[in-house]
């Protein structure tokens, strides 16, 4: 029996119209982590490593992991190949804030400055950036547009640079490659930024989970 591309053949034999063949593609290996859409949970992670100033060997970071999908086990699966919204992302970041007060010493303190106070274009949004990251015991949660629709950890903002903490291993962004505008190497979301803050708990016994908006 012929399979569909021998049927395909015969056809256009028949008709007398020339095969269409498919474009090739190289071989090419999946990453881990490149089909699926825990880039919020990675996030989370890289951005209690990045304020408890020292990283995290496998096994305790695995704990975090298994603890941050619990609180997000009622999307599963789909949140799998879905990806993480901003619902699913306080989720976990509640998570996080438990795990940091039990485990580091410190709370998560967490707001969503430019939720409903986006700054309109490329110039503003990027002063805005660097007014939140004012101190090493803060970062901002980012979220990229198309092609991306990924979470990042910002950490720091120059008058040309941004620089990332990022499970994609995005480095250092120049300031003409990030724009609000579609086309653009980054295109970032104006209303997707969380900015966490550390608060360690022996300067301040009742620290407060979410930060002015």
């Amino acid at each position: 029996m012929l399979g569909p591309q021998g049927d395909e053949s015969a056809m256009a034999k028949a008709s007398g119209k020339k095969k269409r063949t498919q474009p090739f593609l190289p071989r090419r290996a999946y990453t881990q982590g490149g089909l699926d859409g825990l880039c919020g949970i990675y996030a989370t992670i890289n951005a209690l490593q990045h304020l408890r100033g020292r990283g995290l060997e496998e096994a305790p970071a695995a704990a975090l992991f298994k603890h941050l999908i619990g609180a997000v086990r009622g999307k599963l699966p789909e949140l799998l190949w879905d990806g993480t919204g901003m619902p699913e992302l306080r989720k976990i970041l509640d998570a996080a804030d438990e795990w940091a007060r039990l485990h580091y010493g410190f709370a998560l303190a967490r707001g969503e400055p430019l939720l409903k106070r986006a700054p309109k274009n490329d110039d503003l949004y990027w002063t805005r950036l660097g007014e939140l990251l004012t101190a090493p015991d803060r970062v901002l949660l980012v979220g990229l547009k198309e092609p991306w629709e990924h979470w990042t950890v910002l950490t720091n903002v120059t008058p040309r640079t941004l620089r990332f903490f990022d499970s994609l291993s995005i480095k250092v962004a120049r300031r003409g490659d990030v724009s609000l505008r579609a086309g653009s190497t980054y295109r970032i979301d104006p209303h997707q930024v969380f900015l966490l803050r550390r608060i360690d708990l022996q300067k301040k016994a009742a620290a407060p989970r979410d930060l002015p908006a």
